[in-house]
């Protein structure tokens, strides 16, 4: 059951990667190399490009950062909640309703720039289309305190009980759990270079 769910839970962060990488990045290097010239004018002669690449963007982005946090939740509970995840990671539902509710908030973050709130317009600082920075004073606020925040401080909170319970696994000279804490000791370190590198890249902007 935990190597299922995670497997569902790497598809959905590499269905996202994909979505940057092939979608939003692909863009970008083209705005790039044209010195702006082809983003300018294929993005203000068609607002419906921008709009697209903005809302692929800004829904890969959360729902890549929540499903970080939702494979934070799921090794915590493997490792330190063993209860907690046989009640909440064990059947296939649960995976859909994970998978599900983590790209409902990423649209959710994306959905009110299409009813006025903020809006879509190419920034010329990322040389992408972006949510307007300067279209709505709240908008930004909104998206870093419910997009980037809560799994950031989540994934944080989660991490803190696996590194001691690990620590106190270490500690014990069991052969068996030396093995058992050296598989979760790599996937935790991968799960958390993850997340370092991701809010490294981002705190510039």
């Amino acid at each position: 059951a935990i190597s299922s769910f995670l497997l569902h839970s790497w598809l959905c962060k590499a269905v996202a990667t994909v979505c940057l990488t092939s979608c939003v990045g692909s863009l970008y290097t083209m705005a790039v190399l044209s010195f702006n010239r082809w983003a300018i004018s294929s993005f203000l002669l068609h607002s419906w490009l921008c709009k697209a690449v903005a809302t692929v963007c800004l829904t890969s982005c959360v729902g890549s950062l929540y499903t970080m946090a939702v494979l934070s939740f799921n090794r915590y509970c493997a490792i330190c909640k063993r209860d907690w995840y046989f009640v909440l990671f064990s059947k296939k539902k649960h995976m859909a309703l994970w998978v599900a509710g983590t790209w409902t908030i990423g649209l959710a973050c994306n959905v009110t720039n299409y009813f006025g709130w903020s809006g879509h317009i190419f920034d010329e600082k990322i040389k992408m289309c972006f949510f307007d920075q300067r279209g709505s004073l709240t908008y930004p606020y909104f998206f870093i305190s419910v997009g980037i925040l809560p799994p950031l401080l989540f994934i944080s909170a989660c991490y803190v009980p696996i590194m001691r319970q690990i620590s106190v696994k270490i500690r014990k000279k069991s052969q068996t759990l030396k093995m058992a804490t050296k598989k979760d000791t790599q996937l935790v370190f991968s799960l958390l270079a993850i997340v370092s590198i991701f809010t490294v890249l981002w705190l510039p902007y």
